[in-house]
């Protein structure tokens, strides 16, 4: 075996601990960085997500209400429709023909 100096043990001694600490050092970078850029990529998801959803639930309800909407609407027109007598603004007392255009031209004052 051949006999060091202080010196180049040294200069040994330094080169391995640079590349030792080196190697270190990359590794833990790219594990932080890998976490950290997973942890970006699952909050990044789950916001998408999160604001995905909650837009197509929007859609969704605002759709279904609309079309709750146009039904009830629908339903109660059909149904009040239904059941109002055909001439009822005809026979209210006291108005018994006044309303009707027949009538309402032939007695309008200045009208032939």
């Amino acid at each position: 075996m051949k006999e060091c100096t202080s010196t180049e043990l040294e200069e040994y001694t330094s080169t391995q601990l640079e590349e030792y600490t080196n190697t270190q050092m990359e590794e833990y970078t790219s594990t932080q960085m890998e976490e950290y850029t997973r942890t970006q990529m699952e909050e990044y998801s789950s916001t998408q997500v999160e604001e995905y959803t909650r837009a197509e639930m929007e859609e969704y309800t605002s759709t279904q209400l609309e079309k709750y909407t146009r039904a009830e609407m629908e339903e109660y027109t059909a149904h009040n429709w239904n059941n109002t007598p055909a001439h009822r603004w005809k026979n209210t007392p006291g108005h018994k023909w006044k309303n009707t255009a027949a009538h309402r031209r032939k007695n309008t004052p200045g009208h032939r």
